[in-house]
């Protein structure tokens, strides 16, 4: 890691590109992972395992570097020399941009999104719900402010709803995946 990159607070700029052309910029510390670093805003990059193992956050390095916290297993040599990298165990190691989406994955692993409309489907209310469990599970209530929010609580409802179409999508994609 060049000591030139590594801005005033230790952190570099981590430019994440998205199919549509849009980006989001935000400053990654040297010592976390560029998945982490977005818990806390509201960047929503899809992920699964957290540890290298599952290909979820796949992402394509376009510019820059980065260095792993462990052995990116997910990945085959071919993938890490074509730049595709595993953003939950990628540190930046220089100022870097990264493509993220889909067709990332699509290019990396050509058979994970199959045409079949029933795999879709269950990839959308996959998403869907992970999407609506990280806002609802990042979210707490106060006895005093419960009163307030009584006409928002509807939103609330169907957490239990969203977390079984979650472990239900999860299933039937991973059997359709590896069956």
């Amino acid at each position: 890691m060049s000591d030139a990159d590594v801005d005033d607070d230790g952190q570099f700029t981590v430019e994440l590109v998205r199919e549509d052309g849009s980006s989001d910029v935000l400053e990654v510390a040297a010592d976390e992972t560029i998945l982490s670093a977005t818990d806390p805003t509201d960047i929503d990059l899809r992920y699964g395992c957290r540890e290298g193992r599952c290909v979820s956050c796949t992402g394509l390095l376009l510019e820059g570097e980065i260095e792993y916290t462990t052995d990116p297993a997910a990945l085959n040599d071919a993938q890490r020399e074509d730049g595709f990298v595993l953003l939950c165990i990628s540190r930046p190691a220089s100022d870097c941009s990264v493509r993220v989406g889909k067709s990332v994955l699509g290019a990396a692993f050509p058979n994970l999104w199959q045409t079949e409309t029933s795999v879709d489907s269950d990839l959308i209310e996959f998403e869907q719900a992970r999407k609506e469990l990280k806002a609802i599970d990042g979210v707490t209530v106060s006895e005093d402010h419960l009163e307030d929010m009584r006409g928002a609580m509807a939103y609330f409802d169907n957490l239990h709803e969203v977390r079984e179409a979650y472990e239900r999508a999860l299933e039937t994609t991973t059997e359709k995946r590896y069956h």
